[in-house]
């Protein structure tokens, strides 16, 4: 299966079948001037015609760039030593960012999600754009704070695009999302990991290359 999902047509095949729900992209599509079938798979180069740059801190080193910005030193000091190196290391640890009432709010969501019947529990046991019906895991994706805080280190207004509740560690192997999904221009897509329970090397760690999001796409 893990081979089968790396070759385009499969997502293409997928998507002819659920064709009636992309219909929707035909009209971006012409927007854009992407000249293909509204069920083929897309990637960057389908945007290449045009206009756009990369996010200002992949051109500027973050610990020179970001103390210049009110809006950076504004922030709790705790967030601005965790964003310090985003330049660097392309990823930020925040501790205890969520209180442990919005934690216990969204497992309740989630438990609740599946005891009524109402989450699509996808491959790999996960729940996809639960955020989109659930007014407690809406308040993790769309907290202002952390739109506010990725919007200055993307230099762009940011917005939640999906959300992924995993029922058990996915155990994936170190994988780039920017395959699945990316933006125009490059560079403006990126993830908030959330743990909503204890998390050890024993129940499903996260791992990442300190700085491979300068690596080619």
């Amino acid at each position: 299966m893990s081979f089968l999902r790396r070759l385009r047509w499969v997502y293409a095949a997928y998507n002819l079948l659920h064709r009636h729900e992309l219909a929707h992209l035909r009209a971006a599509y012409r927007r854009y001037g992407v000249k293909k079938w509204s069920f083929a798979p897309v990637t960057h180069r389908d945007f290449d015609h045009l206009p756009g740059e990369r996010p200002w801190l992949d051109r500027e080193d973050s610990r020179e760039a970001l103390p210049q910005r009110a809006d950076f030193t504004a922030l709790p000091p705790s967030i601005q030593d965790a964003v310090r190196d985003w330049s660097t290391n392309g990823y930020a640890i925040l501790r205890g960012y969520f209180s442990a009432e919005q934690v216990a709010a969204a497992n309740a969501a989630v438990a609740r999600l599946r005891a009524t019947g109402k989450a699509r529990i996808g491959w790999n046991e996960k729940i996809m754009f639960a955020f989109r019906t659930e007014p407690e895991l809406a308040a993790l994706a769309e907290d202002p704070r952390l739109v506010e805080l990725l919007s200055l280190l993307l230099g762009h207004p940011m917005r939640a695009f999906q959300s992924i509740n995993f029922l058990r560690g996915s155990r994936q192997a170190t994988h780039s999302d920017t395959i699945h999904m990316t933006t125009h221009p490059l560079g403006y897509m990126t993830a908030a990991w959330i743990a909503l329970e204890p998390v050890d090397s024993a129940n499903g760690t996260i791992h990442y290359y300190p700085g491979s999001h300068r690596l080619p796409y």
